[in-house]
């Protein structure tokens, strides 16, 4: 720990990519995007604030939609929950971004900080859509309706009745799958809005809380608190199998899908799936696992750690950089003061 990595950490200052997008992490990245409580920053040689509006509360889900380069009209746009409205934006590198409310039927949803936004997409004739839950509200369709456009991008009340108390989802061998407390629940196949309920309901385990599902090289991994399980094949039929035992996720934000490959926090440290240690992680901040996030970086094989106090961003937060080859941490003592735990997607 605290040891000197080989790559220059102030280089994402310089304007290199520096959050890929990623479902899984708290970050999304759209052309050199970032985002801080009530506003998206960019980097690209510059530095542009794109306020997605006055009011000073969190960005509780934040995600970069890229459509397929086979569409003829392929397009990247960035989303943000906040303030109870879910907003688009393009970017333009000379006149920064535009932020515009996406119409729809968007049902009443949670917009503190403790229910961030979890996303799945799924393929359909048109193009992808974007299904999102965060375990206290009315899950959310974001889709395309008729062409792919940048206006036909509309949000609605996912259908087929799916658990609104489900904090994650995931697309699993065309099935949706959702889960919270300590089920795991799913569509029918090839239908994710529809197939929902008890008969397809299923108990993982020991009591403990689910904290994370993946779909990784043709299993569904389950992350607990204290354990991991997989299924292999169909999820309402196949067993559910203990991968490890006494050992899990109890930080849902660690968790961290890069490639095929997981890493999580446990027991301050950095874990690899299932049970490779990466690095010892020990800091005076980690007062609640809650509040770690572990994110990718530019670089293929660096992770950043962040690590607040409190679900808001302060003085004590604290960030690592993480070579996941080496398992070498080291601390960036300029922690750049916009980065913020109070949006996650």
């Amino acid at each position: 720990m605290g040891q000197k990595i080989d790559y220059n950490l102030n280089q994402w200052r310089k304007g290199f990519s520096f959050f890929p997008e990623d479902p899984s992490t708290d970050f999304a990245e759209f052309r050199n995007v970032k985002a801080e409580n009530d506003r998206v920053k960019t980097r690209k040689g510059r530095a542009k604030y794109l306020a997605i509006s006055a009011s000073g509360t969190p960005v509780n889900g934040l995600y970069s939609l890229t459509t397929p380069s086979f569409y003829a009209a392929a397009l990247q746009i960035l989303i943000a929950f906040k303030d109870g409205t879910v907003y688009k934006s393009l970017l333009n590198w000379a006149t920064g971004a535009a932020w515009t409310a996406i119409t729809g039927s968007l049902g009443t949803y949670d917009t503190g900080t403790t229910y961030p936004w979890e996303f799945a997409e799924y393929y359909n004739a048109v193009g992808k859509t974007l299904f999102c839950t965060n375990g206290n509200s009315l899950q959310q369709k974001i889709y395309f309706d008729g062409s792919i456009t940048f206006a036909n991008l509309k949000i609605t009340n996912m259908g087929g009745s799916p658990p609104t108390s489900a904090k994650h989802i995931c697309e699993y061998n065309s099935y949706m799958i959702l889960a919270g407390g300590n089920w795991i629940e799913c569509s029918a196949y090839d239908s994710p809005e529809t197939g929902y309920g008890t008969l397809n309901r299923r108990e993982v385990g020991r009591g403990s809380e689910i904290t994370g599902i993946f779909s990784i090289g043709g299993d569904l991994i389950i992350a607990k608190e204290d354990s991991f399980y997989y299924i292999s094949g169909v999820p309402t039929e196949s067993p559910i199998l203990e991968a490890v035992a006494y050992q899990g996720c109890p930080s849902p934000r660690s968790l961290c899908l890069v490639g095929s490959r997981l890493f999580y926090y446990f027991d301050q440290a950095i874990w690899e799936y299932p049970i490779r240690k990466i690095a010892e992680l020990r800091d005076d901040n980690i007062v609640n696992p809650q509040n770690i996030v572990i994110t990718r970086c530019g670089k293929e094989n660096l992770l950043l750690v962040y690590l607040c106090d409190t679900l808001s961003p302060g003085t004590n937060d604290t960030m690592y950089y993480l070579d996941i080859e080496k398992g070498t941490l080291a601390r960036d003592l300029a922690r750049p003061v916009f980065l913020s735990s109070g949006f996650v997607s």
